[in-house]
């Protein structure tokens, strides 16, 4: 899912490949000169919800972080709700962005149901009476 920033100057774009243990989450800008393997983070909130802030790893116009499967019900119910996603970035110059998500769920909802058909949950074990 790739989305753009409202003056086309960067983009977002959430990612999973099948049987990984994390979301991938990649903010790009055609005129950013990071130096590889700096470390960093980003503040990503879904609207008014509780933002969730990323450790990043930079090479040349890419920042690449990271939401952990096992967070991905929270991270997902915050994305289908919100209207938009704000990215702030922690250090350095770059001014806060803002992406559209249409607020109405449209996309959100296939997108996690083509991730879970790819990763199955486990069914918990039985609970024993002893």
């Amino acid at each position: 899912m790739i989305s753009r920033t409202p003056y086309g100057t960067g983009n977002i774009v959430i990612a999973y490949t099948k049987g990984a243990s994390s979301y991938e989450i990649i903010l790009t800008k055609h005129d950013w000169a990071i130096p590889d393997g700096t470390r960093g983070s980003v503040v990503i909130r879904f609207g008014y919800r509780p933002p969730w802030k990323i450790a990043t790893i930079a090479s040349g116009r890419k920042l690449r972080g990271e939401i952990p499967m096992q967070n991905i019900d929270v991270f997902m119910s915050g994305f289908q709700a919100a209207g938009r996603i704000d990215v702030t970035f922690t250090a350095g110059n770059e001014p806060p962005w803002e992406f559209a998500t249409g607020g109405g769920g449209i996309i959100e909802p296939d997108f996690a149901k083509c991730i879970f058909a790819q990763n199955p949950r486990k069914p918990p074990p039985p609970t024993q009476p002893y």
